[in-house]
């Protein structure tokens, strides 16, 4: 499933001395944590501008993490599926499967 991160950082703190030139342009390392708890805003990410060692990490923004809902059918698809009923043991019982009775827009054979 994907994941969703939503951020803003201020680029007046980048250091640019921190900026490296590669072959398809220039790069800022950043590291990126999930918080285990949101702030007062609903911003559970903190964005920081990479540093050499020893010297004071560099605060550049903050952002919130999505997740997908999911509808009612997704649960139900699931539920299904972890019962067992659209279990598939062997080719034979592909017909089973979400989809089977899908046709083709095309009479032509696949292969």
């Amino acid at each position: 499933m994907s994941k969703l991160i939503n951020a803003k950082i201020n680029l007046d703190k980048i250091k640019d001395d921190l900026l490296f030139v590669g072959e398809k342009g220039t790069y800022l390392d950043v590291s990126i944590w999930l918080n285990d708890e949101p702030d007062q805003y609903g911003n559970d990410i903190s964005i920081q501008q990479t540093t050499k060692k020893g010297e004071p990490k560099i605060y550049l923004g903050q952002g919130k993490y999505s997740v997908k809902k999911e509808t009612e059918q997704d649960i139900e698809a699931k539920s299904e599926w972890r019962k067992g009923k659209t279990e598939v043991k062997s080719m034979s019982d592909i017909s089973q499967l979400p989809g089977a009775d899908i046709v083709p827009e095309s009479e032509e054979p696949l292969f």
